[in-house]
């Protein structure tokens, strides 16, 4: 999964490179204003191929944001994060029959820890990280493809 995010974000990098350098001798105002467009009166279908045509990084960019939101229903989803009776804490996610999942950690939301077991999904699922109740931690759930 990460090698395709990263595959996209070169791609999308590469044409904007290609859409900055190739309008050199031009040089426009990114992204350009919406009323620049002219077209109100226009459907819904119609604006966006007027404006992929006018401007082919915003169909780029379309992509890319559909993709997002997309992704974001498909994430599996932590439900609640509780205390157990030893001491730890019990992380309940949302999963999908026979995937496979790992649970990362973080005190700082930019150093991510992976807990070392993998799981496998059964539908709602249950899983007990080695933290122990009272410190500052975050959670995410990474789907492995």
């Amino acid at each position: 999964m990460l090698r395709r995010v990263k595959f996209w974000v070169v791609i999308a990098a590469l044409l904007c490179t290609f859409t900055v350098c190739g309008a050199a001798e031009h040089p426009a105002q990114f992204p350009p204003p919406v009323d620049s467009y002219r077209d109100a009166q226009l459907s819904l279908g119609a604006k966006l191929r007027q404006r992929a045509a006018a401007e082919p990084l915003n169909l780029v960019a379309t992509i890319i944001f559909g993709l997002a939101i997309i992704h974001t229903f498909l994430a599996p989803k932590i439900m609640h994060v509780e205390p157990s009776f030893n001491g730890t804490l019990e992380v309940h996610f949302t999963s999908q029959q026979g995937r496979f999942y790992f649970l990362q950690y973080s005190d700082d939301l930019i150093r991510w820890t992976i807990d070392p077991i993998r799981m496998t999904g059964t539908g709602p699922l249950t899983i007990v990280p080695a933290h122990k109740v009272g410190t500052k931690c975050f959670y995410r759930v990474l789907l492995i493809p």
